[in-house]
């Protein structure tokens, strides 16, 4: 194993023991604001419908540990809310990763059909939290289509 891998597993290990020894003040907001707007909203797709947007890493014990939930989350709530995963690691995601200021892993952000980001959160949070803003992106969808004139 070479010594880049081995600073980059150590350094996932650190965090990870950060998050177990801080608990919920590791949960934290990520840099961006909710209500803000989406600083890179060319790089994600115009799809018509809310996205929750996970930064992860392969080498990351709580994004992988979160994983199997995270794919039931997407077969429950897919149809009404797309799911984008972009792996940090991956040197294509850089920009994403710094315009969205992700400071920890993984980060989530809960992004309505306007593009206003509803939420901003990191670590290894509850996934009733998830499910509560999935909702509440589903609810403001359905309510922004209901107000559209209709033609």
């Amino acid at each position: 194993m070479n010594n880049l891998v081995r600073i980059l597993i150590f350094a996932g290990f650190l965090g990870c023991a950060a998050l177990i020894l801080l608990g919920p003040a590791a949960m934290r907001r990520s840099g961006l604001k909710a209500g803000g707007e989406m600083p890179a909203q060319n790089m994600l797709p115009d799809i018509g419908m809310p996205m929750l947007v996970e930064f992860y890493s392969t080498t990351c014990g709580i994004c992988q540990k979160m994983k199997p939930g995270m794919s039931d989350l997407e077969n429950k709530y897919g149809k009404s809310v797309k799911f984008i995963y972009l792996d940090t690691d991956d040197p294509r995601n850089r920009s994403l990763t710094d315009d969205f200021q992700v400071y920890g892993l993984p980060s989530f952000f809960w992004i309505t059909t306007d593009r206003k980001i509803l939420d901003a959160r990191e670590g290894g949070i509850p996934f009733e939290m998830i499910i509560e803003r999935l909702e509440q992106l589903i609810e403001m969808h359905e309510e922004s289509k209901s107000a559209e004139p209709r033609t």
